[in-house]
């Protein structure tokens, strides 16, 4: 292998090294923004985006409507970890129904 080839390859390992690196601070950083984003949300903000996404993957007629959504969570629904959970593990007629009716200990506010 000559000296020019020697320098030719280092140059392709150098530039798929910069390459990889380029793209690890791209993926990083989106998921970085993403995490803060999430941090940033209420509890019923947080509700709203899981309840809609949920709905979106049933391809149902009720509304996806976020503000609509955290009035309803604010005035029936516990967002806890345990509601999030069961929310995506619902069927979407139980979607449909609302969390608050089909799983009431675990999505309904305590009054």
């Amino acid at each position: 292998m000559t000296d020019s080839d020697e320098k030719a390859r280092q140059a392709r390992i150098g530039c798929f090294v910069v390459v990889i690196l380029a793209v690890g601070l791209v993926v990083g950083g989106g998921l970085y923004l993403g995490l803060r984003e999430d941090a940033e949300r209420t509890p019923c903000q947080r509700f709203a985006k899981v309840y809609t996404r949920e709905l979106n993957n049933c391809h149902s007629g009720v509304t996806k409507n976020h503000g609509h959504h955290i009035e309803i969570c604010e005035r029936d629904v516990d967002p806890s970890d345990a509601c999030i959970n069961a929310i995506e593990a619902m069927t979407c007629d139980q979607l449909e129904s609302g969390p608050a009716i089909v799983a009431p200990k675990v999505c309904g506010k305590n009054r």
